[in-house]
């Protein structure tokens, strides 16, 4: 299964189980250089991207947008 068919399928089942005011969920198709993560929608860019970064920081990368996938799946390269 590729990274957006996981990612996806993730993103449907966290909708379904009524997490939309929940804290972002990072997936496991996140790796040293990307992450992906799951949000209510209703996040700022800058708050993504601040635990994007906290993400990155771990392989000692910075966070930079990539694309959504839709409005519950962002996702951030880590360069």
């Amino acid at each position: 299964m590729n990274q957006k068919n996981m990612a996806m399928r993730l993103a449907l089942i966290f909708f379904a189980l009524g997490m939309t005011a929940c804290a972002n969920i990072l997936t496991n198709a996140s790796n040293s250089n990307q992450v992906t993560l799951i949000s209510s929608g209703n996040e700022s860019m800058e708050k993504l991207t601040e635990q994007a970064n906290a993400y990155c920081v771990k392989y000692g990368k910075k966070a930079s947008f990539k694309e959504n996938e839709s409005q519950f799946v962002n996702i951030f390269n880590c360069n």
